[in-house]
């Protein structure tokens, strides 16, 4: 039979057990005889759902005890070739992850091919899996807008298998990063709300990295009071050996508390973090940033100076980059900038923007276009290292509103060719 769509049921039945090495015998029990089976695969006897139940779960049993990694489905039995798909599905998981693992480049007609095979066999889990693997292989690549493209795929597969609702809730916030990355927060908190929607009340713990994206999301949109609702969320399943994960917490509730000027409350939770750390000099380094951004905020000008000395000489002494270094850079700049030392503040904001644009940081970038708006005075010429950077377009970061009050800014200071360029980024 060459047409695979002319398989009966007993002939696939017999195929499969052919290739997965089994004997009639072996398939035999619970009221299916090794006689039965023989008619069955020899189109003398009906297979019907209830049979092919049971020899499915014979079969699997027969797999997990002979470490064969094979989990058969009773439609396996019923749709001609689709256990061959099945097959040719692992083929293709195994090959991205391989190329992703060795960072391989894999031809685009592959992609191509791999993409047209899950649109044409409704396989679950697979599909996901292929559509992840993409996904991962397209951001390990730093594209992350075909990554995105693959990871809404991927999530929106994962929302059709029922029978296990955790596929999406580990997927969320994976995918949450990326939409974030491209500036698309409402798809963010709109995948959020759904891997919410799968979550069971045992499985509330499972929540806790998607309510802390979502708190994460709200703040940078300046939506504090839903930031404040998430991270309160978090409070009741967090543990006390999760500290790292706490840490995290408390630097976004330290951040929220800012914003709310709330900054007695943000030094306790500072100082209460601090205890938790233990020889993480990146960790602290980010949180003395913090403190003289407090203090310049409460206009503490001695603490300021105090705490912006320690730390200058400490960052000065490094011989490695810290992995904040976007962000302690920038409340730095924050602190000499309130100290009047311009000088210091412009070295200190070129190293934030620096490090923001290599690592394609949306987030810091945006703070930083921010902080020059606040303080056009002394940091308008940096705007010009901003827009002729080559690496990323400013429209990639910024929404409408940021564009045209950027574009503002730059007429105001006459610096219209900028002020263009910047027009003409947005319309590509």
């Amino acid at each position: 039979m060459d047409n695979v769509t002319t398989l009966t049921p007993g002939d696939i039945l017999r195929k499969i057990r052919k290739e997965l090495g089994f004997k009639q015998h072996e398939l035999a029990a619970d009221d299916i005889t090794r006689n039965l089976i023989s008619l069955i695969e020899n189109n003398r006897a009906t297979l019907n759902r209830g049979n092919a139940e049971i020899l499915v779960r014979n079969m699997n049993s027969l797999c997990r005890a002979r470490g064969i990694d094979i989990e058969l489905e009773f439609r396996d039995l019923f749709i001609p070739g689709i256990y061959d798909a099945k097959s040719k599905a692992r083929g293709y998981m195994d090959y991205l992850k391989e190329a992703t693992y060795n960072n391989y480049k894999i031809p685009n007609d592959k992609i191509d091919e791999i993409a047209l095979f899950v649109s044409k066999w409704d396989l679950q889990p697979q599909n996901t899996y292929i559509y992840e693997l993409i996904a991962k292989y397209y951001l390990e690549h730093n594209d992350i807008p075909t990554s995105y493209s693959y990871y809404i795929k991927t999530f929106e597969n994962a929302v059709k298998i029922d029978k296990n609702p955790m596929i999406v809730l580990n997927l969320a916030p994976r995918v949450m990063d990326v939409c974030v990355h491209l500036g698309r927060t409402n798809d963010a908190l709109q995948i959020g709300k759904i891997a919410q929607a799968h979550c069971f009340s045992e499985d509330m713990k499972c929540m806790i990295p998607i309510w802390y994206k979502l708190a994460s999301i709200h703040y940078n949109n300046k939506n504090y009071d839903e930031a404040s609702k998430h991270l309160t969320q978090l409070d009741k399943y967090l543990e006390v050996s999760e500290s790292s994960r706490i840490v995290d917490i408390n630097i976004l509730k330290i951040l929220v508390c800012i914003e709310n000027k709330n900054y007695k409350k943000a030094l306790e939770i500072l100082n209460t973090t601090e205890t938790l750390i233990q020889n993480e000099d990146e960790i602290e380094d980010l949180l003395n940033s913090m403190k003289i951004k407090i203090f310049t905020l409460k206009s503490n000008k001695k603490s300021v100076q105090k705490e912006i000395d320690i730390l200058d000489d400490h960052l000065s002494s490094l011989k490695y980059i810290p992995a904040y270094i976007s962000d302690i850079s920038l409340n730095m700049a924050f602190g000499y900038t309130y100290l009047k030392n311009t000088s210091k503040a412009n070295e200190y904001l070129k190293t934030a923007l620096s490090f923001a644009l290599k690592n394609k940081d949306r987030i810091s970038y945006k703070k930083i276009i921010e902080f020059i708006y606040d303080n056009e005075a002394n940091f308008v010429d940096i705007l010009e290292e901003v827009i002729n950077n080559k690496s990323d377009k400013l429209a990639h970061f910024l929404n409408e509103r940021d564009l045209i009050s950027l574009m503002k800014l730059l007429n105001k200071n006459q610096k219209f060719d900028l002020s263009n360029k910047i027009l003409l980024q947005y319309k590509v």
